[in-house]
C-alpha cells in the first residue's frame, strides 16, 4: 500500500500510512522500507544492491523535503547506513536517525 502510493505522487498519505502501522505495531521489513524511500524519490535502490555499511549517495536536482529528510533520518537509524542527500543546496549527512544540518535548511 505505501508503494501504491508512493507511485501515485501521496507521499506525505505513505509516510502517514507507514507511521500508523508502526504505532500499530506492524512488522517492517527490507520491502516497506524501500517503498518508504520510493515515496520520496529517494535512492532505494542503494539500500538493497549495497553491503551493510556501505555510505549511499542520492543525487537529486531538487530540494530535499521535509517528509524525505524525516524518513532518511528513519532509515539510516533502522538501517544502521549512512546517507549522503545532494540536492540544490548544501548536502545532508544522516547518520544513527540524525542530519547534520540539525533540520535546519
Amino acid at each position: 500500500m505505501i508503494s501504491g502510493l508512493a507511485m501515485h505522487g501521496l507521499p506525505g498519505m505513505a509516510l502517514e500510512l507507514f507511521s500508523i502501522m508502526a504505532h500499530e505495531g506492524f512488522a517492517r521489513d527490507d520491502i516497506i522500507f524501500v517503498s518508504l524511500l520510493s515515496a520520496c524519490n529517494h535512492g532505494a535502490f542503494g539500500l538493497i544492491s549495497t553491503k551493510l555499511g556501505t555510505m549511499i549517495n542520492i543525487v537529486k536536482n531538487l530540494r530535499v523535503c521535509v517528509n524525505c529528510h524525516s524518513a532518511t533520518k528513519l532509515i539510516s537509524k533502522i538501517f544502521n547506513r549512512g546517507i549522503i542527500a545532494r540536492d540544490r543546496n548544501p548536502s545532508h549527512h544522516f547518520r544513527d536517525g540524525r542530519c547534520l544540518c540539525n533540520d535546519y535548511w
